[in-house]
């Protein structure tokens, strides 16, 4: 049976595997201005940034293409089909009716093709090599990647194919895999321009894959072609912007090049997702990370605390160089604490960060915090009057269960920002190289480290003194991992907003869904006090709904961290 008339089963609908993929990319490639208004599918933020990792360079429909064909192989894994099945889907398309625009292309054949095995693939490279669809040479030569990377010759369409038309990613792949002379062969072949348009495409390509121009013959053929684009428009400023290094892959995956088309595409993205409020903005931010290799130590704060001092500075140094030591700078190990804790400067502003390790804590009021809220009230009086003390003990479900949750390394920054209108967040998130944290992380940075501890200045009870001595301090009051102010402002936090912690993640994810934001703190933006229990904003455990703070809320930046 035609592989593009299998039935699946999906969200309790009946489709063909045709009907299916038409539901998927036939709107991606003539309609991208329609999109947000037409209730069809805009792949998520991962998958475009997925697709334009592939890509590095590409126009913003080859993204939402790439993006849309990578989401729904994603979805045909997970109903079932396997990889040589998915490749002989990709066959059908490319041989069917679909339009040209929306076929997908080598970086989709190439991510079908990876799991598969030489002897798999064998047979339906000699088919499409006999009849290449749509005579594009390229189809047969991609899908032979496992074969030329178990050692097999390429096949004759090599000398056919234009390896240029085919994501940096894919050429690298099919030229790694080339004998030296078979390589200088294709690549020659490729920079044999005569016209000015064809050498400035064929330019861009090799400077993409200038790491395999590593012949004289090659070298000179370079030179050749740029000569022939001196003249060209805009040529110059893609030489300086490639010789800077703008080619090189940035710690978020996307190049420079590429990022452009994913700006567009993410900005169809939001327009489509603005009804739903903040929440798909702040879970996806959330799930962000920035990758450091070889600082295993910062996994967790036992194991950075037992490493010696000259390795805590090797890893803070790998942290600098992964997020970029031209927008941050060191800042040095903080002072006063018993915890190592290294220092990072945002630019030249007043923003500082603390690179918290990992850890596992127990979240929530615990009942040994409760013990000490409730005999610390009684000592001050506060029992005598419901709003200062009875009402905390009545909402102690919002912090409950109490469990013990596992977050990861993060940079953090050691104050809460100002304050915001609420409408003011989505800009601000998207202009800043950081994200906000989630309840589980910002209790434990609160928490500084330790296993109870009702503010993160220590056990006292946050009454009008202590509040502002903590204000007038500022930095001066912070904690072990010398971060201060949590509570005084109404800090935003990614999860949505649940009225307790039952099936809350452990893992220090946000929970996610529609609706208003979780709220940390807030106890300044009531002031002057009304004898109402507002110093219960400043305890650790306390949270409030968005729906609390209407009008402004504040945005303590987090950058999360993927260590290895």
């Amino acid at each position: 049976m035609d592989i593009l008339q299998r039935s699946v089963e999906l969200a309790g609908e009946t489709l063909t595997l045709e009907a299916l993929t038409r539901r998927y990319v036939d709107h991606m490639y003539g309609s991208i201005r329609q999109l947000p208004g037409s209730g069809r599918r805009i792949p998520d933020h991962d998958s475009l940034t997925r697709a334009a990792v592939l890509l590095e360079r590409c126009s913003p429909a080859e993204i939402g293409l790439t993006a849309a064909w990578l989401d729904l192989i994603d979805r045909l894994e997970q109903l079932g089909l396997s990889s040589m099945e998915l490749l002989r889907l990709l066959v059908e398309v490319m041989r069917g009716d679909f339009s040209l625009g929306v076929r997908p292309g080598p970086a989709v054949i190439a991510r079908v093709v990876e799991p598969l095995s030489a002897d798999q693939v064998r047979p339906v490279v000699a088919e499409l090599a006999a009849d290449p669809p749509g005579r594009n040479a390229l189809v047969p030569l991609v899908a032979s990647l496992p074969m030329l990377e178990a050692g097999e010759p390429p096949p004759d369409v090599l000398d056919r194919a234009y390896l240029f038309y085919a994501p940096p990613r894919v050429a690298r792949r099919v030229l790694r895999a080339l004998s030296p002379q078979r390589r200088e062969q294709t690549l020659l072949r490729s920079m044999g321009a005569t016209t000015l348009h064809a050498a400035r495409t064929q330019l861009e390509a090799m400077l993409f894959l200038q790491d395999f121009l590593d012949t004289p013959v090659l070298q000179q053929a370079l030179r050749a072609l740029k000569e022939l684009c001196a003249g060209g428009q805009g040529v110059h400023t893609l030489l300086a912007r490639l010789e800077e290094g703008c080619v090189e892959v940035d710690h978020e995956g996307v190049s420079e090049l590429a990022r452009p088309g994913l700006d567009y595409w993410l900005q169809q993205l939001e327009a489509a997702r603005r009804k739903a409020g903040l929440g798909a903005i702040l879970e996806h931010d959330a799930t962000r990370r920035v990758w450091v290799e070889d600082a295993a130590e910062l996994a967790d704060l036992e194991s950075w605390c037992a490493a010696s001092v000259g390795r805590r500075e090797a890893i803070a140094q790998e942290v600098l160089a992964a997020l970029d030591p031209g927008v941050f700078r060191w800042a040095g190990w903080l002072e006063g604490s018993d915890l190592p804790i290294a220092c990072f400067q945002l630019g030249r502003g007043e923003l500082r960060f603390s690179l918290l390790p990992g850890g596992s804590f127990r979240q929530g009021l615990s009942p040994v915090e409760e013990t000490s809220v409730r005999r610390q009230g009684q000592a001050a009086g506060l029992h005598e009057r419901y709003e200062e003390l009875q009402q905390l003990l009545d909402n102690l479900d919002s912090m409950r269960p109490v469990r013990r949750v596992q977050v990861g390394p993060m940079l953090f920054a050691q104050g809460p920002g100002d304050e915001l209108e609420v409408d003011e967040v989505r800009a601000a998130l998207r202009r800043e190289p950081w994200r906000l944290p989630t309840e589980s992380e910002w209790e434990y940075a609160a928490r500084g480290g330790r296993a109870q501890q009702l503010t993160y200045r220590g056990d006292e009870l946050p009454l009008e003194d202590w509040y502002r001595g903590a204000w007038a301090e500022r930095g001066g009051a912070a904690n072990a991992f010398g971060l201060w102010g949590f509570g005084l402002m109404p800090e935003l936090c990614a999860d949505r907003w649940r009225p307790d912690y039952r099936g809350a993640p452990l893992d220090g994810a946000p929970v996610c869904g529609p609706g208003p934001r979780a709220v940390r703190g807030g106890a300044a933006m009531v002031h002057p006090w009304q004898a109402c229990g507002e110093w219960q904003l400043l305890l650790t455990a306390m949270r409030s709904s968005q729906a609390a703070w209407e009008f402004f809320v504040a945005l303590r930046p987090v950058i999360g961290l993927r260590v290895s």
